[in-house]
């Protein structure tokens, strides 16, 4: 954008000092003169720069909590070192009260951008394996 407009300024003042002022140049000078400054604008307006850093703020977050639920589950899982069901709702809905205060400090993501995803992640083979042709499990069916 910065670039863009010191072009526009160079542009302006080097028709400015010319004897043979072509009306062409110097509207077309004035347009991206006009179109840098709506430009700007809307950069300023919109503050890419800090949604971005909010997004990958929450997204870190998400990911702390991704690795607590991750060492729950394992810890879970352990024979006879598993806690006791007290316990293990007790960590559970700590683990989802992280997750209500990272949702309420996050900013929010476009539905276009939200419906995309969750199409893309439904479909991902990791979640939805395939089946194998020759699985004879009693599970399969």
């Amino acid at each position: 954008m910065t670039v863009f407009s010191a072009v526009v300024g160079t542009a302006i003042f080097a028709t400015k000092n010319t004897p043979h002022r072509d009306a062409q140049v110097q509207l077309l000078a004035g347009l991206l003169s006009l179109a840098a400054a709506v430009l700007s604008a809307l950069h300023t307006f919109f503050n890419f720069a800090d949604v971005a850093a909010q997004h990958k703020s929450a997204a870190a977050e998400y990911e702390s909590v991704r690795h607590d639920l991750d060492a729950f589950i394992l810890e879970l899982g352990m024979p006879g070192n598993a806690p006791p069901i007290a316990a293990a709702l007790g960590k559970l809905r700590e683990i989802g009260k992280q997750l209500d205060d990272i949702a309420k400090r996050a900013p929010t993501i476009p539905d276009k951008i939200y419906n995309s995803t969750q199409t893309r992640v439904a479909e991902r083979p990791v979640l939805n394996p395939p089946k194998a042709q020759n699985d004879t499990s009693p599970h399969s069916s």
